[in-house]
């Protein structure tokens, strides 16, 4: 599961959870299973069997909540949010990339600013 990849991978996992800019979904053509990784990592995920996405959050300190409070609660006039592109062992987000698609990632789209 791609999700055990972004946390065990020593090169890219860490860089892809913690990277303020990137955002990235994950997607099963043969379960319809649907994993988003939105910005401020706000994981959002669609199964008719999230039983087995539960059990490898909690593996790595996550639980499920119905009073979820985000990044996004927290942000006024005078706190606003902040998100920026960072280097991991001199390693940043496009390098990342190139490595996840020599294994098989396919991307619909990036978005530069």
């Amino acid at each position: 599961m791609f999700l055990n990849y972004l946390c065990r991978s020593r090169k890219n996992g860490a860089l892809l959870l913690n990277d303020g800019l990137s955002q990235y979904a994950i997607a099963s053509h043969t379960t319809g299973d649907e994993v988003y990784i939105q910005k401020y990592k706000i994981i959002s995920i669609y199964s008719n069997s999230p039983a087995k996405y539960i059990k490898s959050l909690k593996e790595y300190g996550l639980a499920q909540t119905d009073a979820l409070i985000t990044a996004w609660d927290t942000f006024s006039r005078e706190t606003p949010g902040e998100a920026r592109k960072i280097e991991m062992d001199g390693i940043d987000i496009f390098d990342a990339y190139n490595e996840l698609v020599k294994v098989g990632l396919y991307v619909a789209k990036i978005v530069e600013a």
